[in-house]
């Protein structure tokens, strides 16, 4: 984490705006989405793994605010935000002894890391490295990966990789062909 902070001291605010928008902008290189990472077959249940999600949420009253700020259930701010929350309750619990508390909460935050956060985050990290960013980018996918592995050996889950972007192959790939352009 020291090496984070040295990034931020370190960091040219006109840079990391421009590499943001390369990054994770609307055309991002690494989406910050979950529905974003995986094969084709998982594209086609992104309505099952946001209501999944949703879920998770509503089971712990977390609700993600409503307006023009609004994040897709599956962001990355959206995921770690509740995992906090849940290590917050997890806290809690062990600090004033509700044990059935403590394993309702440990549970969900296995459950989540294990099909959610855990499965999409190792890959997101190589796929940021491979986008050369700046290095305050750098070193926030460092310490989160570090922190991802911290959690995943403390609970003891073992999530599976999603490996690679969504890509509609029918489609192109992300990218646009005009039918009536001529074919060469």
């Amino acid at each position: 984490m020291v090496a984070l902070k040295e990034c931020a001291g370190e960091a040219d605010v006109s840079v990391l705006a421009e590499d943001y928008v390369r990054l994770f902008g609307p055309a991002a290189r690494v989406p910050l989405t979950e529905t974003s990472w995986g094969d084709m077959g998982r594209m086609l249940g992104k309505a099952a793994q946001l209501a999944d999600i949703s879920a998770f949420y509503h089971a712990f009253n977390a609700r993600p605010l409503v307006g023009r700020e609004t994040v897709p259930e599956d962001h990355l701010v959206m995921e770690l935000e509740f995992i906090s929350i849940l290590c917050l309750k997890e806290a809690h619990a062990l600090n004033q002894g509700l044990e059935r508390e403590l394993q309702i909460t440990c549970d969900a935050q296995k459950k989540f890391l294990q099909d959610h956060l855990a499965t999409w985050t190792g890959d997101w990290m190589e796929q940021l490295v491979d986008q050369a960013p700046a290095p305050f980018y750098q070193c926030v996918g460092e310490a989160l990966q570090t922190l991802i592995r911290a959690e995943i050996a403390r609970l003891g889950v073992e999530p599976v990789p999603i490996h690679g972007r969504c890509r509609d192959r029918e489609l192109g790939a992300d990218s646009f062909t005009c039918p009536m352009a001529p074919r060469g």
